[in-house]
């Protein structure tokens, strides 16, 4: 989980911690579509899941978004 973690505060240059964990994504990072493609992206290379955007798309809380990317 922390691997995860530290992806999305990469990515989205934020500092989530776990306490985050239940927050919805709009709430905590920059949710535009620019940091959504690059999420989807680093995703796959570094978890090799591939998210649809279907699937990002009924993403609620960063729980949820953890767990499209798979098990590390």
């Amino acid at each position: 989980m922390e691997k995860k973690i530290q992806l999305l505060n990469d990515i989205f240059e934020v500092g989530l911690t776990d306490d985050d964990l239940e927050k919805d994504v709009e709430e905590v990072l920059p949710w535009d579509s620019f940091y959504i493609m690059e999420f989807l992206v680093k995703a796959e290379e570094e978890f090799h899941k591939r998210i649809t955007i279907e699937e990002i798309s009924g993403v609620g809380s960063i729980k949820e978004l953890l767990q499209l990317m798979g098990n590390e």
